[in-house]
């Protein structure tokens, strides 16, 4: 019993309730502690209720940190320092209920950057709760390969990360430190640079003293840490305005492991032959495949006669064999609605899905965005649905054919 003779699971629903509804709160989360670019100071966006409940007693307060810090943001220069200076402080017992992170462009030079990495990564790696790590604007090239996937190991809880803008200096580095989180569920990789080549060691005493930390954190030895294959847990796979597909697809086939979701940015024909051999890796166990053309609809045609096997007017087996494969999603971009008509063999597609190849399909979904004003939008859109509501025959037979058409 707890205070006032209270059980400790009503105490713990009342405050469930004081939190409220995740799905109702906007962005910034409404409980996340935010570091404020200009004052560095630390503010919990949250209901001066949840942070009532924390000073109450010792028994309401881990189920008040439980949803006080469940999302963290650092961003800014002066912010995360503090951060992390907490996390290495006898006082600093948030740890355990920190699950989601978010790491973002510190506005550092190039050279604090790397010593500052060096100095923050042991202390993010006490955050073992992680199941959500966010990290944009960084750059990690000259960082030590082991340095980086022993940070990464240190996450046994990691099942969703994703990486924007970032730079690594080689595959192997990025690729070590993907295969170290070995919860892994689902990578979203969007704008990611590899530098093809050696990577630096770095400054050599912030290095060192790193692998010190490290070893102190970790029940494995640094010095064995070597990662070749993907996670094993690896189900969902994003990619966007990357350079490094076809030793993406490399790594996947390396690990064999049933990735059964893939959504792809297309944005030049020339990403086309690598996001088809990433298809040929996946493809026995892919269930859903989304993929996204913006304000270019003639890569449409590039993209099904490449990856789905359709040339020349003449439709033929393809080579991608899916026998799992469940839904095929088009989002495409246009700046009028006249761009469906003349950039797009419907036919080519409709063949293609029309083979024995993809008889397990349940759902062909194309999406429209349309970027056109409210006004002239209203006029075009209930026959722009109407066109696009006749397109791709034999899978409207076979009633698996749904299209949308929206305003970007």
């Amino acid at each position: 019993m707890s205070l006032n003779g209270y059980p400790q699971e009503l105490i713990e629903r009342i405050i469930d309730f004081v939190k409220g509804d995740e799905e109702k709160v906007s962005y910034p989360p409404a409980d996340v502690l935010v570091i404020h670019v200009g004052t560095g100071r630390p503010q919990i966006c949250a209901s001066n209720d949840l942070r009532s409940c924390s000073l109450v007693s010792k028994a309401w307060l881990p189920r008040s940190r439980y949803h006080l810090f469940y999302h963290i943001a650092l961003y800014g220069r002066y912010g995360p320092p503090r951060f992390i200076k907490l996390l290495g402080s006898p006082y600093g017992t948030v740890v355990p209920y920190v699950r989601h992170l978010q790491l973002y462009d510190a506005g550092y030079s190039h050279n604090y950057e790397v010593c500052w990495l060096y100095k923050a990564l042991p202390r993010l790696a006490r955050l073992t709760a992680i199941e959500s790590l966010h990290i944009g604007s960084r750059e990690f090239e000259r960082l030590d390969d082991t340095v980086l996937a022993s940070c990464f190991s240190s996450l046994k809880l990691l099942k969703f990360l994703r990486i924007d803008n970032c730079s690594f200096a080689s595959f192997c580095q990025l690729g070590n430190a993907l295969s170290a989180a070995a919860r892994l569920e689902r990578l979203v990789v969007n704008s990611v640079r590899v530098l093809k080549r050696k990577p630096s060691d770095g400054p050599g005493i912030a290095k060192a003293a790193m692998l010190v930390r490290l070893k102190g954190l970790m029940k494995t030895p640094v010095y064995y840490i070597t990662h070749r294959r993907s996670p094993p847990h690896l189900r969902i796979l994003e990619i966007a305005k990357c350079g490094f597909v076809e030793n993406l697809s490399r790594w996947l086939q390396a690990g064999n492991e049933p990735v059964d979701t893939l959504r792809l940015d297309i944005e030049r024909r020339g990403d086309i032959p690598a996001y088809s051999a990433l298809m040929r890796a996946v493809a026995w166990s892919l269930k859903e495949l989304r993929i996204h053309f913006k304000n270019n609809v003639n890569l449409v045609n590039f993209a099904v006669a490449d990856i789905f096997g359709h040339d020349a007017g003449t439709a033929h087996l393809p080579p991608i064999t899916s026998p799992c494969l469940e839904r095929i999603s088009f989002d495409l971009g246009i700046s009028s609605p006249e761009d469906l008509s003349c950039g797009i063999d419907w036919h080519a597609i409709d063949q293609v899905f029309s083979r024995p190849n993809f008889s397990s399909l349940k759902l062909v979904m194309v999406k429209v965005r349309v970027e056109m004003s409210p006004m002239d939008w209203r006029e075009q859109r209930g026959r722009t649905q109407s066109w696009l509501a006749t397109r791709l025959p034999s899978c409207r037979a076979r009633g698996i054919f749904y299209s949308e058409a929206v305003s970007a």
